[in-house]
């Protein structure tokens, strides 16, 4: 009789060892241990209750960058933007009508000794930022942003100006090159971190922003050496 019941024991260890290894191995499967007494909760129902299902946070829309003119004008008039997200699409077209719209990009070019790089980029409207094009410049071994915005449509000015948070430190009226006009623009400057932003407008649909790890008299007399020039590109018959 000890014999037997010294049997059944081993039997039972048996099977609870069979049990807890099985437990184990599934749980290594799926990367969680096992759950004591029902303890683990739903994603569903942490985040928006039951029956809701959580969906992955995409980055917006980023800016494209293109080696030269022409380039972005392609893509501006006949882009494919069939591989694209439904999001990225939608924004991607709004931008290129905004350029089409206008027929012309306004590209500015620097007279001191510089180094272009990253030709242009174009930028889609997103929360803070209007649809833009801009373009870097390496000038005594600083680098400077230059972006033309487009105020957006049904708006009177800058998002800049409502979404920003901006401590202004002064304006400066200085004069500059555009469409072959000298015209003097009051430009507004602040400071962030290492660099200094200076912001003014064109006309009344465009307005120029300006950032780099240098002092506002330094950006200001950068400034005048810049020339904005109309690049227009209507598309042309073969």
């Amino acid at each position: 009789m000890m014999k037997r019941k010294c049997f059944l024991n081993g039997v039972s260890l048996l099977f609870a060892f069979l049990f807890l290894l099985c437990s184990c191995q599934e749980s290594m499967k799926t990367g969680a241990l096992p759950d004591p007494e029902g303890t683990k909760t739903s994603i569903s129902a942490e985040i928006g209750g039951e029956g809701d299902t959580p969906s992955p946070t995409t980055p917006p829309p980023q800016p494209i960058r293109f080696d030269s003119f022409e380039s972005a004008r392609n893509y501006i008039l006949s882009a494919d933007l069939s591989s694209y997200s439904k999001e990225e699409r939608e924004a991607y077209e709004k931008m290129n009508r905004v350029f089409r719209e206008d027929g012309f990009l306004y590209l500015a070019s620097c007279q001191e000794k510089s180094i272009p790089a990253r030709a242009i980029t174009l930028f889609p409207e997103a929360g803070y930022e209007d649809t833009g094009i801009g373009c870097w410049f390496v000038i005594d071994d600083v680098w400077y942003q230059f972006i033309v915005y487009h105020v957006r449509a049904g708006k009177e000015r800058a998002v800049v100006e409502d979404a920003w948070k901006i401590n202004y430190e002064g304006t400066r009226e200085i004069e500059v090159n555009a469409n072959s006009t000298s015209v003097k623009i009051p430009f507004r400057y602040w400071t962030q971190e290492k660099e200094t932003f200076f912001f003014g407008y064109l006309d009344d649909r465009h307005y120029f922003l300006i950032k780099g790890e240098a002092s506002a008299d330094r950006i200001a007399e950068v400034i005048r050496g810049v020339s904005f020039e109309k690049s227009r590109f209507e598309k042309t018959e073969k």
